[in-house]
């Protein structure tokens, strides 16, 4: 296994005192794109068609956030790139250790991130899990985008048997529950 167990620390971004880096490289999986700034990821771009459409992404992303300057391009982590190649190749790959620069985030999205980075190889985790393991106890439902794990008000799983709402899915999976 590359790379190291060490916990990572996650520090606000804020204003960066110099312009991000960038580097982009095509792996197995397609182009890819990491922007940081220091020692510390602020984001990473995956499976592009091509090195143009990394950058279009990286425009996109930098211009949209309002980031200030968009990142110059260079060989800016060349062990993390070099650790998702090998990942690209399908070998297992500790990213723990890797310093990250995000923007601010609330207490909850934090221990999320946080949560979401102790996850080991080749486990999978429903939202509500990952919010228990972030030490949100399970409180109805639980959505996420990739970005953030949200509390989804209580509600009846499936509406009623035989409703107009019912649709032919939910009704395969009540008879699937009661078989």
């Amino acid at each position: 296994m590359m790379g190291q167990s060490a916990r990572s620390k996650i520090r606000p971004s804020g204003k960066p005192s110099v312009v991000p880096r960038l580097s982009v490289f095509l792996t197995n999986l397609g182009w890819f794109g990491l922007v940081g700034i220091d020692e510390r990821l602020m984001a990473v771009f995956i499976g592009h068609a091509s090195e143009n459409d990394v950058h279009r992404a990286v425009a996109r992303q930098f211009d949209t956030a309002g980031r200030g300057d968009s990142p110059r391009d260079g060989d800016w982590h060349p062990e993390l790139r070099r650790r998702l190649e090998q990942y690209a190749l399908g070998a297992r790959v500790e990213f723990r250790d890797i310093d990250l620069a995000l923007p601010s985030l609330s207490e909850f999205q934090q221990q999320v991130i946080n949560a979401t980075r102790r996850i080991r190889y080749g486990k999978t985790l429903t939202y509500g899990e990952l919010a228990a393991k972030a030490g949100y106890p399970p409180r109805g439902t639980w959505r996420g985008n990739g970005d953030v794990v949200e509390p989804v008000p209580d509600r009846d799983p499936l509406p009623p048997r035989g409703s107009p709402q019912e649709t032919s899915r939910e009704a395969t999976r009540r008879r699937r529950a009661l078989a």
